[in-house]
């Protein structure tokens, strides 16, 4: 894990890459760190009904 490397060298901020909001695996990297959620992404089903 790069992270506490990342805090040994000085390290005080970081932006992450596209995370899904509810993904817990993911958010749970930025434990390490002081989070504020300031952009969000989402995933939405729609089915698609043929028309007869």
């Amino acid at each position: 894990d790069l992270i506490p490397v990342y805090q040994q060298l000085g390290f005080e901020y970081a932006e992450s890459n596209v995370e899904l909001e509810l993904n817990g695996k993911v958010q749970a990297q930025w434990d390490y760190f002081k989070t504020e959620q300031h952009k969000r992404r989402r995933a939405f089903v729609k089915e698609i009904v043929p028309t007869t």
